[in-house]
């Protein structure tokens, strides 16, 4: 079985303040890839793997709960944590921000999945240098990503309907919409 470890990249966009989710998909010593995902979040959404053997061993006492921190935790309590990590939304307050995150972290979910069922079927000894790299392009290009026109639904609605609509929402005087509606017919 193969072992898929997440990492965040250290560069973080200027402008959304988000950082890409690296892969990393392993087993044993022969099989090692590593991928952009194409996924990102805000760094205070990754959470670090703290190493307790390091962290103990440098004097720090770490409670026996606390298996990972983010950075900034883990820099104010002098915790030492590994490289990889997991993606870990708490926040209570659910703004858009979180609600693109929470996206994220589904999508990065169904790409893990994907990347492991994939893993299952290909054959061991002649794995192509190029396969996560495809499989990541294929999930991506599949429609997996939320797009924001996808997302809407399309309403079938009849020009009348419409126009009805509008002159509802348009609040028209009373004398126009009567008009309108004895015209009609209705």
């Amino acid at each position: 079985m193969a072992n898929i470890d997440l990492k965040l990249s250290s560069k973080e966009d200027k402008i959304t303040h988000r950082s890409e989710i690296l892969i990393r998909s392993y087993q044993g010593q022969k099989i090692d890839f590593r991928v952009k995902t194409g996924l990102f979040i805000q760094p205070r959404h990754f959470k670090y793997f703290v190493n307790r053997a390091a962290t103990k061993k440098q004097g720090v006492d770490i409670p026996d709960k606390i298996t990972s921190v983010c950075k900034d935790e883990a820099k104010a309590k002098k915790y030492v944590v590994t490289t990889r990590g997991e993606v870990v939304i708490t926040d209570r307050l659910i703004t858009p921000d979180v609600l693109y995150d929470k996206e994220q972290a589904r999508l990065l979910v169904d790409l893990q999945t994907i990347i492991m069922d994939a893993f299952v079927k290909v054959d061991k000894e002649n794995i192509p240098d190029d396969w996560l790299d495809k499989i990541v392009r294929k999930f991506h290009q599949h429609g997996n990503v939320v797009n924001p026109k996808k997302k809407r639904g399309v309403k079938r609605i009849s020009i009348y309907d419409l126009a009805e609509e509008y002159l509802e929402k348009k609040r028209f005087s009373y004398d126009h919409t009567t008009l309108r509606t004895n015209m009609c017919g209705y």
